[in-house]
């Protein structure tokens, strides 16, 4: 082997240990970013009867979401009023449910690029599942905290995804 092929192997090898801490390093603001949605679902969902909806979120709390996202929300709830019917949401997106469960529980917090995910559990009768039901992805946003998307492992999509989908 010669002394270019080792320098080379080990610069490869830097560069991936350095790609893995990277990816894996949860900055020191992913606590911030999870005390925002621990305080989000507290308000949004602090139990069964006291659930709020997507039309609540939109009127009284907008600046929780990202400006683009909230204009996907908006597009779709136009297109509802439009049609009396479902156009893209047949769940409440925050919840990923129909029927959502007693409660929610926020999990950790998991830093990618300028984005952090953080899970959000449903406990239902008492048995948290072992899947998030949603990853809530927040962004910075003027010294806050913004949801950009929400991400629902179990379905395999994500709420952008499904509002930018052709109407049924």
């Amino acid at each position: 082997m010669t002394r270019a092929t080792i320098l080379t192997s080990m610069l490869l090898g830097v560069a991936a240990c350095r790609m893995d801490a990277r990816q894996q390093a949860v900055p020191p603001d992913a606590a911030t970013a999870r005390a925002f949605v621990v305080e989000f679902y507290a308000w949004y969902y602090p139990s069964a009867a006291g659930m709020k909806n997507i039309d609540t979120l939109m009127a009284t709390r907008r600046s929780a979401l990202d400006p683009e996202l909230s204009a996907m929300i908006d597009a779709d709830n136009a297109c509802m009023a439009s049609t009396h019917g479902v156009c893209n949401l047949e769940e409440d997106p925050l919840l990923a449910a129909q029927d959502p469960c007693e409660r929610y529980e926020v999990g950790g917090a998991l830093a990618h690029h300028d984005t952090i995910g953080v899970s959000v559990f449903a406990v239902c009768e008492g048995k948290r599942d072992t899947i998030p039901s949603v990853i809530a992805m927040v962004v910075a946003s003027g010294g806050s905290w913004r949801f950009a998307n929400f991400v629902y492992p179990a379905e395999k999509t994500d709420l952008r995804t499904i509002l930018s989908q052709k109407v049924r």
